[in-house]
């Protein structure tokens, strides 16, 4: 278990996060969850790395929405740029999710 923490702040710095905001971070494990889980479905879609913008972004989103499957559609908004600030971030996922809920999962990006 220890090991599994050590990694997720590694992970959690690596992104952008501060160490201190790492740690706090860590506290919540269903926030740790979320976000761990959206930086591997980046991550996954860029095929490297996220940067620290991006980390940033899938940090805002993951502390924003409760939902996994929400979340993962959002981290793929991300990771290809869709999603470039948290301005748009934020209008995403304004008025109670509305919009996050009304996009379905399966949307093919850029159509």
């Amino acid at each position: 278990a220890r090991l599994a923490v050590m990694a997720a702040l590694a992970l959690f710095c690596r992104i952008g996060l501060s160490e201190h905001k790492a740690k706090e971070t860590l506290k919540n494990e269903a926030l740790s969850r979320l976000l761990t889980h959206a930086v591997e479905q980046a991550e996954a879609i860029l095929g490297c790395a996220v940067d620290r913008c991006t980390g940033t972004l899938l940090y805002n989103a993951a502390t924003r929405l409760k939902d996994q499957q929400h979340l993962t559609f959002l981290a793929k908004y991300i990771a290809t740029k869709g999603i470039g600030s948290d301005l748009q971030l934020n209008g995403k996922c304004t008025a109670g999710n509305r919009l996050c809920y009304q996009v379905k999962p399966d949307h093919q990006l850029g159509q």
